[in-house]
């Protein structure tokens, strides 16, 4: 697997754990020992019949066309998400993350170009931290193990929308969640401003969606 990093930083790692652990903590009524927050969101705005004002191409944030890029709007999105999980203050359910994760396409070079990881940039570069790239898209079930490894990690994960519900079912299970929200079973094809937070409470885990309400069109929480 890769864990290539675009964006060095010094500070420590959080401490892996056991998942077993992690779930018998959970259900026997203790102090979650997994992951503090799991987010989940999909990336920003692609070429659709949605967005009539767009472009219908992609574009790099030089403006060149490329087939795998955001739109405009899209990396409008991807800034307002830095201003939303950088800022001063960070809207709750949402945390400051401090590890950040998208698919992996094959090589570096490959993932810089696609939406997942461009939407994870700008919040990258605000809180100085890289992008990883362990696993990817269709082995959600071997990323879900890795997420639930990290104690106390507030972790960030960009993904494209048909795996979603595949990552988050296998989450689910990892962290002992039996119930979940819509969005975590079928992701609409027009819905770029949900995200999925799955938080640790006292001896549980729950998971609830909301909207990043990035962009005025996005729907107010």
């Amino acid at each position: 697997t890769h864990d290539r990093q675009t964006h060095e930083r010094q500070d420590g790692e959080p401490p892996l754990i056991s998942t077993t652990m992690a779930d018998a903590t959970a259900r026997a009524g203790g102090e979650a020992s997994g992951p503090h927050t799991v987010l989940i969101i999909r990336h920003g705005e692609k070429p659709d019949a949605s967005h009539p004002g767009q472009p219908p191409f992609g574009q790099d944030r030089g403006g060149k066309r490329d087939p795998h890029s955001l739109t405009p709007l899209g990396w409008e999105r991807a800034d307002k998400l830095a201003d939303l999980f950088a800022g001063h203050t960070v809207r709750a359910p949402f945390v400051r993350p401090d590890r950040l994760y998208a698919p992996d396409y094959g090589s570096q070079a490959q993932d810089r170009e696609r939406r997942t990881y461009q939407t994870l940039t700008p919040t990258a570069d605000r809180l100085g931290i890289r992008i990883r790239t362990p696993h990817p898209l269709g082995d959600e079930i071997a990323m879900a193990h890795h997420l639930a490894e990290h104690a106390g990690a507030r972790i960030l994960v960009c993904w494209e929308h048909h795996h979603i519900p595949a990552l988050a079912a296998a989450l689910a299970h990892h962290l002992g969640v039996t119930t979940l929200p819509a969005n975590a079973h079928t992701w609409p094809e027009d819905d770029y401003s949900t995200a999925l937070v799955f938080t640790a409470r006292p001896g549980q885990y729950v998971a609830v969606q909301t909207s990043e309400a990035a962009l005025p069109t996005d729907p107010r929480p």
